[in-house]
């Protein structure tokens, strides 16, 4: 809530409220929704790699805030 406070454009918060809730959405969809991973391994690296495309994404959408400013 405070990130959005701060950020000026309503395009930058709704690109974030999109974000948040495909990050709800997944992280909820994952723990009730599916099966769980066969092994501990493979839960760690679906964990890694979902991990590092949130973080893509959430580098991109600062990105663009910091070359708009």
């Amino acid at each position: 809530m405070l990130y959005l406070k701060r950020n000026g454009a309503i395009a930058r918060k709704i690109g974030i409220i999109i974000f948040v809730a495909a990050l709800v959405l997944i992280q909820t969809s994952n723990i009730f929704l599916r099966q769980p991973p066969s092994s501990d391994r493979a839960f760690a690296i679906t964990a890694l790699v979902f991990y590092t495309v949130f973080a893509v994404v959430a580098f991109l959408l600062e990105k663009r805030r910091a070359i708009s400013s």
